[in-house]
């Protein structure tokens, strides 16, 4: 009733939306579905210029001794530096929004520098997580209010917009300068290491956080840490995300 039927305005009940059977069998004919159409309407080409999985890992190997791959495994690994960490609340508001996620990406299928999109959109994520993290320091003050949770599912749907933008920049760049033949493994491999970045970011943030008073203020003076961490990022990395998407596709 707290986290789910308030920032919907429903009604609250004595049980949850849904029981476990009924999640577990939509998304089983939901995950069937998909798969059945992928596999019906789906033709992959036959490409002549095959490589076994020695000659693709070998071929990641060499493009690793380039100083541009390099630097562009680093901006993966560290890109998401100064989001903040979400509170309890936010983390259950957020699965709403993954129907943003669905569409965010028609907005860049028309353009040949993805990356653009991709760091005109880190400085306003960064304000936005100051704005959460101010809503969060007054949200005693107005949590009985009947405004609360549409403001804040606003600012949750502006923020993760900005963060799936940033997202599907990242992929569309991916996906430009990736040889069609360890295409899959090339892009794996990219996303491998912006996971493990978040993995690392959460880990510091855990630790961190236990130098810092649990109290009203600690967690938007932790965002506040993260915040200036990712605009220092943002100055040290910029110039390198336009010398990455200014190279040229056959190098």
């Amino acid at each position: 009733n707290r986290f789910i039927r308030k920032p919907v305005l429903l009604s609250e009940k004595p049980y949850g939306l849904f029981t476990i059977n009924q999640f577990i069998r939509f998304w089983a004919v939901a995950f069937l579905s998909v798969c059945f159409c992928i596999a019906l309407f789906k033709k992959e080409r036959q490409e002549n210029n095959h490589l076994n999985l020695r000659q693709t890992y070998s071929s990641i190997f060499k493009l690793f001794q380039k100083k541009c791959v390099r630097q562009l495994a680093l901006l993966v690994l560290l890109d998401s530096i100064g989001y903040g960490v979400p509170q309890e609340t936010l983390g259950l508001l957020i699965i709403p929004l993954i129907f943003v996620k669905i569409f965010i990406p028609f907005c860049i299928t028309q353009t040949n520098r993805p990356l653009t999109w991709y760091y005109r959109s880190y400085l306003p994520v960064l304000f936005m997580c100051i704005l959460i993290a101010i809503y969060i320091y007054f949200t005693p003050y107005i949590l009985s209010q009947w405004y609360f949770y549409l403001i804040l599912i606003c600012l949750l749907i502006l923020k993760e917009s900005l963060i799936s933008l940033m997202a599907a920049s990242r992929f569309g760049f991916y996906a430009r300068i990736s040889d069609s033949c360890i295409g899959g493994t090339y892009i794996t491999l990219l996303s491998t290491l912006g996971k493990l970045g978040g993995g690392l970011k959460s880990s510091a943030v855990l630790y961190t956080a236990g130098w810092i008073k649990p109290d009203k203020l600690a967690y938007p003076l932790l965002v506040g840490i993260w915040v200036l961490l990712g605009c220092i990022w943002l100055i040290v990395q910029y110039r390198t995300v336009l010398r990455l998407q200014a190279l040229p596709l056959e190098g």
